[in-house]
């Protein structure tokens, strides 16, 4: 398995699959394994069926969850075994029609009143109007602020991809709050130096 392990590894790699597809591919992989208590290429369509029978049934996963396992196995057996074909699928869901929740401006003033300091009051209303995911805001440097077009450059987001996000008004506070940032900094350094040429 160890061996099977790193050729589909180095082909994931290759193919540019990001960090978390690469570790549940693999997690696919070894449950079919453990599940067979057998080699994974000694397998049949048949005996993968099975194990996703069992994850259905048995495990109740989600359906989104029991795809990525479908799509893990596919992998596993097309590319790094270089199966030309295999049968074993899970049927599709019937994904419920939700309306999404929509804030009322005053829930929105709420949410950003309970922000404790400044900074993070701009985060949390940068996220907001911008749509940004976590990982996008943990990203976001100043550099990424284009002041010209009044927008926000986010840098490798969904699917590795740079997109410009619109908005005028989070962008002009975050504009803000660099150049206080910045002041201050000056004052600090210049408080510093002042201090150190006094004891010298």
């Amino acid at each position: 398995m160890s061996t099977l392990r790193t050729q589909m590894t180095h082909d994931m790699l290759v193919r540019g699959l990001a960090a978390k597809t690469q570790t549940s591919y693999l997690r696919a992989v070894t449950g079919l394994a453990q599940f067979t208590d057998r080699r994974p290429d000694q397998l049949s369509d048949r005996d993968v069926q099975r194990y996703l029978v069992h994850v259905i049934e048995d495990r109740h996963l989600a359906w989104g969850t029991c795809n990525t396992i479908v799509h893990g196995l596919r992998f596993f057996y097309h590319v790094t075994l270089g199966r030309p074909t295999t049968t074993f699928h899970i049927p599709c869901a019937r994904q419920p029609a939700k309306l999404p929740v929509i804030l009322s401006l005053a829930e929105v003033a709420q949410l950003f009143a309970a922000a404790p300091t400044f900074r993070h009051r701009i985060l949390l209303q940068t996220t907001y109007s911008a749509g940004l995911r976590v990982s996008e805001v943990l990203h976001l440097k100043v550099t990424d602020i284009d002041s010209q077009r009044m927008c926000l450059r986010i840098e490798q987001g969904k699917r590795r991809k740079d997109q410009l996000s619109l908005s005028r008004l989070r962008c002009k506070c975050i504009q803000g709050l660099a150049n206080r940032e910045v002041r201050h900094t000056r004052w600090r350094t210049r408080c510093l130096l002042a201090s150190e040429a006094r004891q010298a």
